[in-house]
């Protein structure tokens, strides 16, 4: 890589202090300068998230069912019609209250022809909705043997009941993840929002990959609404939901890891970059450095940006080429007349 610094080493510059117009004073001292150069940065922001899969599938049952056998598990590969699970499946409780108890329909059918008050018809249907199945129901109730099949293929990623444990309809008994159609979801300091937009890329790592690999991606979604975290150690925060799509993963990002998102949000900049020592306070207290300038040391006011190890890119007030002074001392004064061997600055 190109040094980003010519420096001149033990550079001579020679101090011509006057005194009464004369020039029998003049003073000799070492400095070191360095001409500046500068680096090519991409603007970003750097943001925390969680790995989804968006390209899952959770199996359930549609009756209460009980797990006879479990054909997969967690971490297992299995194909698109792979089976999953035989289960043993018994109808609802409320079909087998109407199976068994037809005066019940029907009497149901006949309060539903009244007009009755709004409450004593939600008393009614909680009755029902929580009736439990009778014993002389169950006899009736014939359960059926289910093989339930995977409709994609991909890896199970989740697998929380055993072979004998009852599963309620509707409650995901097992998932299976295709690995191929990843997001992170990305909770944004709502101050950071202004910064991004969908289709900005971004890079994205994850430490439970293991292999340091940089993961490619995109903003995909800005959630049109904020909302609340709340702390145990200190105040709320408010953010907004933004969404990543990962371009290509190589099936090693694991889905409910963290990851970190680099987005950027421009294109590449030319920063100027100098080292922190070269840096003073002025007199407001805002940064500035020394420049060489005509012969003549200039003070010139600077803001800086992004922090490296042992330097600091400059937003404002500086440009490639300037010459600065580098640790300068106390004697070191704006307007001092140098002349410098070793250098083609004024040419």
């Amino acid at each position: 890589m190109r040094s980003l610094f010519t420096i001149i080493a033990a550079v001579i510059i020679c101090f011509s202090l006057f005194q009464n117009s004369s020039r029998s004073h003049a003073q000799r001292r070492e400095l070191s300068v360095s001409r500046v150069d500068t680096i090519g940065l991409f603007e970003n922001v750097q943001l925390k998230g969680k790995v989804e899969d968006s390209g899952q599938v959770q199996i359930s049952s549609e009756g209460f069912s009980t797990i006879k056998k479990l054909l997969a598990g967690i971490g297992d590969s299995v194909l698109p019609g792979q089976a999953l699970a035989e289960i043993e499946t018994i109808p609802s409780p409320q079909s087998q209250i109407s199976a068994v108890h037809p005066e019940v329909r029907q009497a149901l059918e006949e309060l539903g022809s009244l007009e009755l008050p709004e409450e004593a018809s939600n008393a009614i249907s909680g009755i029902l909705a929580s009736a439990e199945l009778s014993p002389d129901a169950a006899a009736v109730a014939e359960a059926r043997l289910d093989t339930l099949y995977s409709p994609l293929g991909g890896i199970v990623t989740s697998s929380p009941f055993q072979e004998g444990q009852s599963v309620s309809p509707g409650v995901p008994f097992m998932t299976v993840s295709d690995m191929k159609t990843l997001k992170i979801r990305l909770p944004v300091p709502e101050k950071l929002i202004p910064r991004l937009a969908v289709g900005q890329k971004c890079n994205i790592t994850s430490a439970a990959s293991g292999n340091g690999t940089v993961y490619p991606g995109k903003i995909a979604a800005i959630m049109p609404t904020a909302r609340q975290i709340t702390s145990l150690t200190g105040p709320s925060e408010t953010v907004v939901d933004v969404v990543c799509d990962v371009l290509s993963t190589g099936g090693r990002l694991l889905p409910g890891a963290t990851a970190d998102v680099c987005v950027f949000t421009s294109g590449r900049r030319e920063l100027c970059l100098i080292p922190y020592s070269a840096i003073i306070q002025g007199d407001d207290n805002r940064e500035a450095i020394y420049i060489v300038s005509g012969g003549v040391i200039k003070k010139r006011r600077i803001v800086t940006g992004y922090e490296l190890e042992d330097k600091t890119t400059v937003l404002s007030g500086l440009k490639k080429g300037d010459i600065i002074v580098l640790s300068p001392g106390e004697n070191i004064r704006e307007g001092m007349r140098v002349a410098m061997e070793g250098t083609d600055e004024d040419r």
